[in-house]
């Protein structure tokens, strides 16, 4: 039982032993600081790593291909629209050219001479 004793004494008498509440809670905070920095500094270095590797790869595939294929398409369609109103508005002259001259004829052969699909396509049904 004197061995116990002596031990307890030795523990209460040692203040090296016991902890500095302020000093375990200054240590504590500042790890977990460090740890917040830690952890904040890796997302924020995985972040800019997928942003740099987004513009990359975004990059090089604008200049891999020559042109974009929705671009493309898009070009695609709209001259095709505009390819009909042109076909309309010469329908719409070629018809009002007729109209209004006196040679009828005289406008066929311009509009013959003009390479008129319309003129050629009256050719091919009569032929």
């Amino acid at each position: 039982m004197m061995n116990f004793e002596q031990t307890i004494r030795n523990i209460v008498e040692d203040h090296d032993v016991f902890i500095d509440k302020n000093k375990f809670l200054d240590a504590l905070h500042f790890r977990r600081e460090k740890s917040m920095l830690q952890r904040h500094r890796f997302i924020s270095g995985l972040s800019m790593c997928i942003l740099i590797l987004f513009v990359g790869i975004t990059s090089v595939t604008q200049f891999d291909k020559g042109s974009d294929p929705w671009f493309e398409d898009n070009l695609t369609l709209v001259t095709q629209e505009v390819d009909l109103e042109l076909e309309n508005y010469l329908t719409d002259l070629s018809i009002m050219l007729v109209d209004a001259s006196d040679d009828i004829w005289a406008t066929v052969e311009f509009l013959d001479e003009m390479n008129f699909d319309i003129i050629n396509q009256i050719k091919e049904k009569t032929q």
